[in-house]
């Protein structure tokens, strides 16, 4: 049931076509069939090919240079034989019967609703006429001239009722809120788009102000001058010479780039230096990106982080440069006295006397045994006498695998150590650098000497 209803309704006016009556009150539904074999009803038909002159389907938007009237929705429009057509007019319509020309008639006449017994009078102006002198009634003007509607469409107003409608629309009808005016003319207009077409022919408005979305109109030049005077900038020696638009600026810059470019003849030479300068005004504000903790921006972060990696880049170059300086043996920061055979235990259970001293830039004495108790040393010397001999024999120290056949090692009881010493200064290799930072110092002449000479370290 509700299909077959569906297929009764207009597309255009939603008009249910299966029962009741038109706007003209007739008795039977006519049908407008095109080309296309889409069909509308008449009266929507009607008022696009007459009253708005256009040709077009509704539904498929195809041209359609002529359509038949007809009672019958279901038959298609290439059964018909237009040569055969009751009537045909100027808009391109046909009719196969006289009911369907008789409810074409009817939607053009001018009826008065008030004139029950009266026919319709010939034109509009006629039917205006009437109204104003019987029934002192009105049409509104702006409505008749703009709205494309059936004249028995529209409403009669009282003189009261025809400027409420005017200033604030009518109140059955919420979509209209009246038509608007234009307070230098003291005109309505039928809706906004119109007034807003009359504002941009008949006056003026700022071609600065109107791009940035500003909608401000004057009533003339004059008003406009002193928007341009006030918001603007005007070049008075232009404007002597009533010149108009051209003369205004958007930007004291541009005003002073026309001052210098056209009037700059009569201007001196202190004056045209003076305005081809141009100063500006620049004004920078920092970023107010915040860390997690809402203390320093990201560029201050960034900053310091660079400093902090520029620091560790150069605390990486001086421990590298302190570790490429050569050290001799027994060298240290406190003493660079060579270390003392009594220092150090004698191998192979000889007796020996050794001591380790601290030095913490105070005299030996008690105090010195109690702040070495209490403190950790500093640096560290050792003090090996240059009188006593080191007794070693052949048995300590045994050959290395591989190693080359030398002097036993008793001979090196013959030699003190002051020439070992002197044998040590002249060979010394660079320092080794361990995982750990600590330099020692790796000597070059045997590895008995090294086994019996514990390298100094720092720690």
């Amino acid at each position: 049931m509700s299909d077959e209803r569906e297929s009764n309704i207009c597309v255009v006016c939603r008009t249910d076509t299966s029962g009741g009556t038109g706007i003209a009150g007739h008795k039977s539904w006519v049908f407008a069939i095109g080309r296309c074999d889409h069909w509308v009803c008449y009266e929507c038909s009607t008022r696009m090919r007459v009253l708005c002159q256009q040709n077009e389907c509704p539904i498929c938007r195809q041209q359609l240079d002529e359509v038949i009237f007809t009672p019958n929705k279901r038959q298609k429009f290439e059964d018909y034989d237009l040569r055969k057509s009751l009537y045909h007019n100027n808009h391109g319509i046909h009719f196969d019967s006289e009911s369907a020309i008789e409810s074409y008639g009817r939607l053009l006449e001018h009826p008065c609703r008030k004139c029950r017994n009266r026919g319709p009078f010939k034109t509009l102006h006629d039917l205006t006429t009437h109204l104003r002198k019987e029934h002192e009634l009105h049409f509104c003007d702006l409505c008749v001239n703009n709205l494309k509607v059936f004249t028995i469409e529209r409403k009669y107003y009282t003189r009261k009722e025809l400027a409420r409608h005017r200033k604030s629309g009518d109140p059955d009808e919420r979509s209209h809120r009246g038509h608007p005016i234009c307070t230098f003319c003291d005109e309505r207009y039928v809706d906004e788009d119109d007034l807003h077409l009359h504002l941009r022919r008949e006056h003026f408005y700022c071609h600065f102000c109107d791009p940035s979305g500003l909608k401000q109109f004057y009533a003339d030049y004059g008003a406009l001058r002193h928007h341009f005077i006030d918001d603007h900038f005007l070049c008075r020696e232009c404007d002597s010479q009533d010149e108009k638009f051209t003369n205004a600026f958007n930007s004291a810059i541009d005003l002073q780039a026309h001052v210098t470019q056209c009037h700059s003849q009569n201007m001196s030479k202190s004056d045209l230096k003076k305005a081809k300068t141009i100063s500006l005004d620049l004004f920078i504000h920092q970023r107010t990106g915040q860390l997690d903790n809402g203390s320093k921006s990201r560029i201050q972060q960034k900053r310091e982080q660079r400093r902090h990696g520029q620091q560790h880049r150069e605390s990486d170059d001086s421990d590298a440069g302190a570790a490429d300086e050569p050290m001799s043996v027994g060298a240290t920061a406190a003493s660079t006295q060579p270390p003392r055979p009594e220092d150090f235990p004698s191998l192979g259970g000889a007796s020996g006397v050794s001591s380790l001293s601290q030095t913490n830039g105070s005299a030996d004495g008690k105090d010195s045994a109690t702040k070495r108790k209490d403190k950790k040393p500093s640096t560290y010397s050792m003090n090996v006498s240059k009188s006593q001999k080191l007794n070693t024999t052949d048995e300590d120290f045994p050959a290395l695998p591989g190693a080359s056949n030398g002097p036993p090692m008793s001979a090196l009881n013959s030699m003190s150590y002051q020439s070992l010493a002197k044998r040590t200064s002249k060979k010394t290799a660079p320092p080794l650098t361990s995982t750990l930072g600590v330099v020692k110092n790796v000597n070059l002449i045997d590895p008995l000497l090294m086994a019996t000479v514990p390298l100094p370290m720092k720690t």
